[in-house]
């Protein structure tokens, strides 16, 4: 991933938007990253992404809890590890 400082993006932003659709870009503050740039088409992918897996979370949730789990009884099991 490319990363550049604030004001080389907000000086250059147009060949940013360019960028960005070839690869997300990291924008740094202070030599820290503050941000990351994503196309249209990765941001929807992503996003897409954490659709289907709250989906699944959900469903193992329902699952588990028809088949007697409890939060109590998932605290047990995690702090027995």
């Amino acid at each position: 991933m490319q990363a550049i400082g604030a004001k080389e993006a907000k000086d250059r932003f147009g060949d940013l938007l360019q960028s960005v659709q070839r690869e997300p870009v990291s924008i740094l503050r202070n030599g820290r990253p503050a941000a990351v740039l994503v196309s249209p088409d990765d941001y929807a992918r992503m996003k897409g992404h954490g659709e289907r897996v709250r989906g699944l979370l959900e469903d193992i949730r329902r699952e588990a809890s028809a088949n007697g789990l409890t939060p109590a009884i998932l605290h047990d099991l995690l702090a027995n590890e």
